[in-house]
């Protein structure tokens, strides 16, 4: 993978983090007063919080991959 391709793919996971962090705290996530719908008996509120969860340590786990830091420390370490 290229230098260019791994910025391209670190700056999206950047701003796909900051976006997922800022729906976070919205009425979509957080409606208040509202508990349905539920999904196997968990309210709305708590599986939508871990499907973010889950999509930010998937964006952290390709974010390590692409860092564009990456090559510079690996060549440091030799």
């Amino acid at each position: 993978m290229t230098n260019a391709q791994k910025n391209k793919y670190w700056k999206w996971s950047c701003a796909l983090a900051i976006l997922l962090s800022a729906i976070t705290f919205t009425p979509l996530i957080l409606p208040q007063g509202i508990w349905k719908p539920t999904l196997s008996g968990i309210p709305y509120t708590l599986w939508t919080t871990y499907l973010l969860t889950i999509a930010l340590v998937v964006l952290t786990w390709l974010g390590s991959k692409v860092h564009p830091g990456l090559d510079e420390e690996e060549e440091v370490k030799l």
